[in-house]
């Protein structure tokens, strides 16, 4: 299903476990309770989607783009997010586990997001709306904690690493 667009489309409770979903564009989109555990999603796009308690359990999300979206408790245990980009985009209730790695969240609001014992290197934080999010036994780069300082996160448990 590589390249495939899907425009406007509600897809619920539908099973994309280990699907190859590379450059798919998902536009105005309605994901609901769909799981794409373990999907190549590299290089997909997203803009003025919903998703709504999807599973993306180990997926590969390296690349991914999205703009204008509502994610809400979206699952990414074991995900990889590397160079994926969030922008103008409301994450609720979603848990952000293992490594991030240069990912961008530009004009985010994150509203009960957890951060939970995750490693963020060369992320980019702007104008966030990181003050409901929390971050748990986490640990960052300078640049990335000085990032997320200047959105207002509570950075409490989060520990700096030295590279």
């Amino acid at each position: 299903m590589s390249g495939l667009v899907l425009k406007s489309n509600n897809i619920r409770t539908s099973d994309f476990t280990r699907s190859d979903l590379k450059k798919c564009r998902f536009t105005s989109a309605n994901l609901d309770q769909s799981i794409f555990a373990g999907c190549d999603l590299n290089g997909s796009e997203f803009s003025r989607c919903t998703v709504n308690g999807c599973d993306f359990s180990g997926a590969n999300l390296t690349g991914v783009y999205s703009k204008w979206g509502n994610f809400k408790k979206v699952i990414l245990n074991g995900a990889v997010l590397n160079r994926t980009k969030f922008e103008l985009s409301q994450i609720t209730e979603t848990d952000f586990t293992g490594e991030l790695t240069e990912c961008s969240f530009e004009n985010c609001d994150f509203a009960r997001a957890v951060f939970d014992g995750a490693v963020l290197r060369d992320c980019f934080f702007k104008n966030a709306k990181l003050r409901r999010a929390r971050f748990i036994n986490c640990k960052t780069d300078r640049l990335t904690y000085a990032f997320m300082k200047s959105c207002n996160a509570d950075l409490s448990d989060v520990t700096i690493i030295e590279e």
